[in-house]
């Protein structure tokens, strides 16, 4: 199946509400079966020109691969970053209008056995999640929140915690914004972002500690179930 089958995703994102407040929000689009992430990583690149070039609002797209999860040996991510939801709806339709850009770029790559799926998440935060560059590494779990005011007084409560213990990340949260069946009940997403692989484990190894564990399973695990969990990193700037 050819990558730029995308698009018809890309134009279902009109659903989601229009705001025109600052935020961080993002699209991400998994992409299974990937035979080359030098592709990915080329085709990522070469959509980002023609598309930003093309008056799209991105603040940035990027690929990136899943080292840690399910899948993680044959599965790539794709996520576009936009400053609200009104900028990724105005994208949407400029890529939705401009086929081109996906067929001359994502629609060379070759998947095997596809499952291709999207999400849009976003927050009322500006973006603070520690990337930029080729080699940053994501740790992050989708979340069924049961409760919402506990979990948001909570995860300020966690960042604290763990930037006192030295972890060499920024931890941050959106909420789902429109997620299909694949991800559901995930309703949220939470990571963990690193500057490189090995910060990523420094953090890793703090996060498990028993301090952390035992502040999580008291304040946190009561109101959430993970849905699915990985490390995905970067493989575009």
């Amino acid at each position: 199946m050819k990558f730029f089958k995308i698009i018809f995703i890309s134009i279902s994102l009109l659903f989601a509400t229009s705001i025109t407040s600052k935020a961080y929000v993002f699209d991400v689009w998994t992409v299974e079966g990937v035979a080359s992430y030098a592709d990915l990583a080329q085709a990522t690149v070469a959509f980002k020109e023609k598309a930003m070039a093309g008056g799209a609002k991105y603040d940035n797209i990027r690929a990136s691969m899943k080292v840690r999860g399910d899948r993680s040996n044959d599965t790539g991510f794709v996520i576009a970053t936009y400053e609200n939801y009104q900028d990724m709806m105005e994208t949407a339709a400029v890529v939705a209008q401009n086929p081109d850009w996906f067929a001359s770029t994502y629609g060379a790559i070759e998947v095997q056995g596809t499952m291709i799926t999207s999400a849009t998440y976003g927050n009322s935060q500006p973006l603070n999640d520690n990337t930029g560059g080729v080699g940053n590494t994501v740790g992050y779990n989708i979340v069924e929140v049961l409760d919402g005011v506990n979990f948001v007084l909570n995860f300020p409560k966690l960042q604290k915690l763990m930037a006192e213990l030295g972890a060499p990340a920024a931890f941050d949260y959106a909420f789902c914004a429109t997620c299909g069946e694949e991800i559901r009940p995930g309703e949220a997403v939470l990571w963990a972002a690193a500057a490189t692989m090995e910060d990523a484990g420094k953090t890793m190894d703090i996060f498990a500690s028993a301090e952390v564990q035992t502040w999580i399973y008291r304040n946190m695990r009561p109101f959430l179930n993970i849905v699915d969990s990985g490390v995905h990193t970067y493989l575009t700037e």
